[in-house]
């Protein structure tokens, strides 16, 4: 998957409109496979974070943002992915994720802060946010 830009294109389905109907499915398969660094590396470089981060802050398909924030959250086991994490703020995300309508996507806003807190800088960081806003 990695030597055919497989994460970059399944991510792109993201940004693309006219494949509103895969983006369920693409966030789903990235859930899958993000767990290590390099994966990450590969995320990252090209925008793909960032469209990532978009799907969930501004998504209007729960199911999406679920699969957004778990692909996230399982980033965030590895130590050097919650430091990129980190870098994109992505605590406060987190944190509005939890008052959401949909359950689902509160306990996956939930999973993607226990998953931060590992790191003492995301500690800080969601107690200088206060919690639910």
């Amino acid at each position: 998957m990695r030597e055919e830009g497989g994460l970059k294109k399944l991510v792109q389905f993201l940004d693309n409109k006219e494949f509103a109907d895969l983006h369920v499915l693409a966030t789903g398969v990235l859930a899958l496979s993000l767990e290590d660094s390099e994966q990450m590396d590969a995320l990252q470089g090209g925008a793909c974070l960032a469209q990532l981060i978009s799907a969930i802050t501004e998504g209007t398909v729960p199911e999406m943002k679920r699969n957004a924030a778990e692909t996230l959250s399982k980033a965030a086991r590895d130590d050097t992915n919650r430091k990129i994490l980190h870098e994109h703020n992505i605590e406060k995300m987190f944190i509005q994720m939890l008052s959401s309508d949909d359950v689902g996507v509160s306990v996956a806003g939930a999973g993607g802060l226990q998953a931060m807190t590992r790191l003492h800088s995301s500690k800080q960081s969601i107690s200088a946010q206060d919690g639910v806003q």
